[in-house]
This record gives structure tokens, C-alpha cells and sequence, in this order.
């Protein structure tokens, strides 16, 4: 069988990006969901930081993640946004109670802009106890960076 003339799929471009906070507010916007992150195009990361905000309103929640690098707003939207009365699933309730201010987690979510602002639409978020996972975290993306993202 011949692939000739096929479009080989970036993995990174499928995969949620692991990066610090400061790449993905410095991301070029190449249209409305596709994001440029070193010659590739992108729309999901992969963040770990701390949570050091968090608000409930209209029935989503939003929380600000700091990596030390850069804080950005995280947005969980309820299952069947714009009805109020539906029970938030199981999952949902599960992850929301996993933000509480100072606990270190990891998000993986869609990038989005806002109003000007970065913010990261939330698939799942991770509480995180391993102190070490942060400078695990830190030395991974260092090391992706290095010998996947910038190979284009």
C-alpha cells in the first residue's frame, strides 16, 4: 500500500501539549481553536500548577492556575450549560472538588481566548500529592521542548 500524497497527523498536534503557562499565554492565535506552538498547530494542553483562585458563578466554575511561570483561568462548564436546574454529573462534582486554593493540579483542556484573555476550557483536572511531580513536570516539558517541539 502506498501513502504517497497522504497528510501525516502531527502527534503533537493531536496530543495535549504539555507546556508551562507563560508558552501558552505567549501562543499565536491561527484561527478561532488552532493555536501556534513552535511551527505546529495546536488546540489541548497539558498544565500543572498551583490553584491560587477560584470562583462559582452561573453555574460554571472558573479557577486560576500558577506555575510560576504565568497564572491562567481555568473554566469548567457544567454538562448542559444554560439549564440551571441539571445536576452537575458525578465527574464534575469529583473535579470541582478537587480546586481548593494551594492544592498543586494537573489540567488538560482546550485553549481558548476570551475577551483578549488566554484561558484553558477544562476536559479534566487532577489533584496532585507527589511534591516531587511539580520539578517532574518542570524537567518533562523542558525535555519536550527540547527534542520534540522544536524539531519541526
Amino acid at each position: 500500500s502506498s501513502h504517497a500524497g497522504m497528510q501525516m497527523q502531527d502527534p503533537v498536534s493531536a496530543a495535549h501539549v504539555k507546556m508551562f503557562v507563560c508558552h501558552l499565554l505567549d501562543l499565536e492565535q491561527s484561527n478561532n481553536s488552532l493555536y501556534t506552538f513552535y511551527g505546529r498547530a495546536i488546540e489541548k494542553v497539558a498544565i500543572q500548577g498551583v490553584v491560587v483562585g477560584r470562583k462559582q458563578r452561573r453555574g460554571r466554575m472558573t479557577f486560576v492556575v500558577d506555575d510560576g511561570t504565568g497564572c491562567v483561568e481555568c473554566i469548567i462548564w457544567p454538562d448542559n450549560f444554560g439549564d440551571n436546574t441539571a445536576p452537575l454529573s458525578e465527574a464534575k462534582v469529583l473535579q470541582q472538588r478537587s480546586i481548593e486554593l494551594g492544592n498543586l493540579v494537573h489540567v488538560y483542556g482546550k485553549i481558548s481566548t476570551w475577551q483578549g484573555n488566554r484561558q484553558v476550557t477544562v476536559y479534566h483536572v487532577f489533584p496532585e500529592s507527589d511534591a516531587d511531580s511539580e520539578a517532574l513536570f518542570i524537567a518533562e516539558v523542558l525535555k519536550l521542548t527540547q527534542d520534540i517541539y522544536s524539531c519541526t
